[in-house]
């Protein structure tokens, strides 16, 4: 007995083919069953295509993972331009703010005259 798809009622993996169909469409020529479980008697339809008609899985999934890869790349690099352009501005206003407190209080260029001689 070999082992196919699982059934989707009882789970039982083996299975039973009952009919099988050969197809055409306007994609090409595909292969229909009828399958059985051999627990619960469930019948399905399972369709089989050439592998040449399927796109490759792999080859698909890898273009996929590289240009998430590119986007997560791109990103990961505004934010940290993002950051780094934040952290200037945080700099230069805190000196603006060291500035604008020294002129303010009057002590940019005078001797401190709080401790007596």
């Amino acid at each position: 007995m070999a082992k196919s798809m699982g059934c989707a009622i009882c789970g039982c993996l083996y299975s039973k083919v009952i009919e099988t169909r050969v197809r055409e469409n306007e994609d090409g020529e595909y292969v229909l069953r009828r399958r059985a479980c051999k627990e619960c008697s469930y019948r399905w339809t399972t369709y089989e295509f050439a592998a040449e008609d399927v796109p490759n899985f792999h080859e698909t999934r890898m273009t996929t993972l590289k240009a998430a890869s590119t986007l997560a790349r791109r990103a990961l690099a505004k934010a940290m331009r993002d950051v780094d352009a934040l952290g200037k501005e945080t700099e230069e206003e805190d000196e603006q703010r060291d500035n604008d407190h020294e002129s303010q209080s009057g002590l940019e260029g005078e001797p401190d005259r709080s401790s007596g001689p």
